[in-house]
């Protein structure tokens, strides 16, 4: 059976709308075990220019890539020269991409003040989207961080579901093939976990898309990104839409 290792990196917009609305994403990057070793080195490649500066010079700092602080000081060239690799590392290696997003008011993050990000309600959504591949394939998740309530969020779900099969209560969990679901969710600091860093992007870039999409203005820099983002769609495994949520009864979305 194969095994997998699951990426992921959750995004939050700023507020896009009069009510301070958000945007809140949980993104996740399917990296078949067997295929690792291979894919690392194509990475490592993306960025020889930092490791190899000058001949016979080795620089052992190589810049994390983070959507946030890509790159710092180097020129927009350079970013999007680095970012079009890592949309082509994944289109070229048919790697798989999750995603999932909702909208998240006021009322909500009020309602749910120790999840404002709805983050353990993305991650069962992500599970869920994961049905058809762990009928047949095993996932180890990997989650970029390491916080004391993500880590609520995200291992309880599945220590839940181990405890339910333990006590021989297998046919009531809802996610068929949970047992496919290898460790309780491990995490990783990013600046060393280099998938978790491709995850960050591809959710950077995603999230420009969903931004794109409510019809706000991008500067001439986002919308190239834009064009970036808009590359990786035959990668994505089902709808990554950003969904309304429903809160007694009212629909969740935009204040237009």
């Amino acid at each position: 059976m194969n095994v997998n290792l699951l990426f992921m990196d959750e995004s939050c917009s700023k507020p896009i709308d009069n009510n301070k609305t958000i945007i809140s994403s949980l993104t996740g990057v399917l990296v078949p075990i067997h295929r690792y070793a291979e894919l690392r080195t194509e990475f490592y490649n993306l960025l020889e220019w930092s490791i190899k500066p000058e001949p016979n010079t080795i620089n052992m700092d190589v810049p994390e890539l983070h959507w946030r602080k890509l790159l710092t000081g180097e020129e927009d060239e350079k970013k999007i020269n680095i970012l079009e690799g890592v949309v082509a590392l994944v289109l070229i290696n048919q790697l798989e991409i999750y995603r999932c997003g909702c909208y998240v008011t006021q009322k909500i993050q009020k309602t749910f003040k120790n999840d404002k990000q709805m983050l353990g309600t993305l991650w069962l959504e992500l599970l869920e989207s994961l049905k058809p591949k762990i009928e047949n394939e095993m996932i180890i998740p990997v989650m970029d961080g390491f916080d004391k309530n993500m880590v609520r969020k995200f291992s309880q779900l599945v220590k839940g579901m181990d405890v339910m099969r333990a006590a021989g209560h297998k046919q009531s969990i809802s996610l068929k093939h949970s047992e496919n679901i290898l460790g309780e969710v491990f995490y990783a600091d990013s600046y060393y976990s280099i998938f978790t860093q491709v995850a960050d992007l591809i959710s950077g870039l995603r999230q420009l898309s969903d931004i794109s999409r409510e019809g706000k203005e991008l500067t001439d820099y986002k919308k190239m990104l834009l064009m970036i983002s808009e590359k990786l769609e035959p990668a994505i495994v089902g709808d990554d839409g950003v969904k309304a949520m429903v809160l007694n009864g009212e629909i969740q979305s935009l204040c237009k």
